[in-house]
Formats: structure tokens, sequence, C-alpha cells
């Protein structure tokens, strides 16, 4: 977990080098049972800039999976958005190229992500 995991305010943040990647602060509210988090609202996420075609043709997925330690996981470059978070107490380093054609093409951006963060990256 960050020094600034629990109780951050919902905010997004457009990431410079990736055009319509969006780094997003998530509330985690915690107590001594563990924690919780509301992941994703539409309502909340679209006034903070998450894009509402990524909603169109009513197509939606979710998925989930785990990571032992060490494991390094993958993303394509698939035709579709993608909204990636982390569901448990770990933190894993994320980093992404830009594929598209254009001025962006080959920037990267890196962060690490822990639950307390959500990262929107455009398709391409």
């Amino acid at each position: 977990m960050s020094d600034n995991f629990f109780e951050k305010a919902l905010a997004g943040r457009a990431i410079a080098t990736i055009p319509g990647m969006i780094e997003f602060d998530i509330p985690v509210h915690g107590d001594n049972r563990g924690w919780f988090k509301e992941n994703f609202q539409k309502e909340k996420m679209l006034p903070l800039g998450f894009p509402e075609s990524f909603f169109k043709e009513n197509k939606l997925q979710n998925n989930v999976s785990l990571s032992r330690k060490g494991v390094l996981r993958g993303l394509h470059a698939e035709p579709w958005d993608k909204y990636i978070s982390v569901a448990d107490n770990g933190r894993v380093l994320g980093s992404w190229v830009d594929l598209r054609e254009g001025a962006s093409f080959g920037h990267v951006y890196q962060t690490v992500i822990d639950a307390s963060k959500g990262i929107y990256v455009p398709r391409g």
C-alpha cells in the first residue's frame, strides 16, 4: 500500500505522454475489519474525464486475475478500452506504450498501482 492509501478524494488526472489515458485516485475506506472501495461508478467517473464512449453498444467486461510475486502479465493492443485496478493489498508496476500511429507513438507511462488507483487505457 502507498503512504496515501486510505481516504483519498476521488480524482482523475490525464496522462500527458499518452493521450486519452487517465489515472484515477480511488477512495479506500479502512477499519478494523480491513478495507472497502467503490472501484468504479459511472455517474461519478464521467465528470472526472472517464469517456462515455467506453459504454457504447452496452459492451462491458470485468476481469480479475491473481498473480504471484514476480509474475509478469501483459495486456495487448486490443481494439477496446480498458480500466485497470488492483483488487487486494498488493502493488503492481504498470507500464504502457502508445502503439497508435501519430505524434505519441512510442511514448511510455509507468506508475505503481495499488487498490487506491485505477487507470483508464484507451484502445490501441
